[in-house]
């Protein structure tokens, strides 16, 4: 079952897209198109125009990292039989075995390797086991680029998507969110998606496993979701009331989503909770998308990418990342977690 998550989200569309990759660290790591959508930030500069675009000054990026004890048991004083942990060796970076995944290591920290630049506004990201997916907020496009590298020339998937915001892939498609939620096979759909829902103002969040597409509106606050073939038009209703839902992810028990005006992390049975879910963090400033793992469930703030357990954190989340230039679509595989920076138009990936 693939899942997603992930935001994000509004309008806070990333300029000059550079496709970063970032790994080693312990940690981790769409605007509406209806009239009356809310006045979320503008990508980039803030009146809609791209920023500059070069990658130079993408690899600076602060991380909270609180890695796992040394292997030889000490207080690091040790080398585990791998040598200088906290030296530069990519594949023991900051503890033994912390393999970089191809990036360097400095000081015991992988740093990022750009996969795409010139991308134009991407909000949200998405992964399976060989590309990296997003959508371009002010582009209007659907791309992909393989794990390991494009070249910095991905392939394009879709034009015209007017306010694309939020991209989730599964077995064989990739779905994402504008006025409608679309689809379209990862192998490419000759420019033409597949509209699964009707119009649904301020599409956000998108999710999916192997059955449904789950969908979050800022502006219509609900979480709904729709049979991946199709839904007659008429989307189920997961949630209602939830203020500015926007970020979403499932597992097999659960729909997690983000409320940006609220700033809370809440879950849901996916079969439904009363209108009544649960809320896992409270006091996040406006928190954008979101992912989840066997344990925990990540997501992204104003300017961090923060981690609670599945099961809670006594509304104590996790700092992973901070001093991040608005950081809003995230995703994960199973070694590393990956994530949009809107204000300079970066995606980033980091080893788990």
């Amino acid at each position: 079952m693939m899942m997603k998550k992930p935001i994000e989200l509004q309008r806070v569309a990333v300029f000059l897209g550079a496709i970063v990759l970032v790994t080693g660290i312990d940690a981790v790591a769409a605007c509406t198109t209806g009239t009356n959508a809310p006045d979320l930030p503008a990508p980039g500069g803030g009146d809609g125009s791209a920023a500059p675009q070069d990658a130079a000054s993408l690899v600076d990026v602060s991380v909270d990292s609180v890695g796992p004890p040394p292997l030889d048991g000490g207080d690091g004083g040790g080398d585990g039989g791998c040598g200088d942990a906290k030296g530069n060796d990519p594949k023991n970076c900051g503890v033994c075995g912390h393999d970089c995944l191809g990036g360097t290591c400095q000081a015991g920290v992988c740093q990022p390797i750009v996969l795409a630049t010139g991308q134009n506004n991407p909000p949200d990201i998405a992964v399976d086991a060989a590309n990296v997916y997003w959508v371009t907020y002010a582009g209007g496009t659907v791309m992909k680029c393989a794990i390991g590298g494009c070249n910095k020339i991905p392939t394009q998937l879709a034009s015209g998507q007017t306010g694309a915001q939020g991209i989730a892939v599964g077995a064989t498609s990739v779905y994402w969110t504008a006025a409608t939620v679309k689809s379209c096979a990862i192998a490419g759909c000759g420019g033409a998606p597949t509209e699964l829902t009707p119009a649904h103002e301020g599409n956000v969040g998108i999710a999916v496993d192997a059955t449904h597409v789950y969908a979050a509106s800022i502006t219509a606050n609900t979480v709904i979701k729709c049979a991946l073939g199709g839904c007659n038009n008429l989307p189920t209703e997961i949630a209602s009331g939830q203020s500015g839902a926007a970020g979403l992810a499932v597992d097999a028990s659960n729909v997690y989503w983000t409320t940006y005006n609220g700033g809370t992390v809440m879950k849901c049975a996916i079969g439904g909770c009363g209108n009544s879910p649960t809320q896992l963090a409270s006091g996040q400033v406006t928190p954008r998308d979101i992912v989840v793992d066997a344990t925990n469930v990540y997501w992204t703030s104003a300017s961090a990418v923060m981690k609670c357990a599945i099961g809670g954190c006594g509304n104590s989340p996790a700092s992973l990342a901070s001093g991040q230039p608005g950081p809003s679509g995230i995703a994960q595989d199973a070694t590393s977690l990956y994530w949009a920076n809107s204000s300079n138009g970066t995606i980033m990936k980091v080893a788990k």
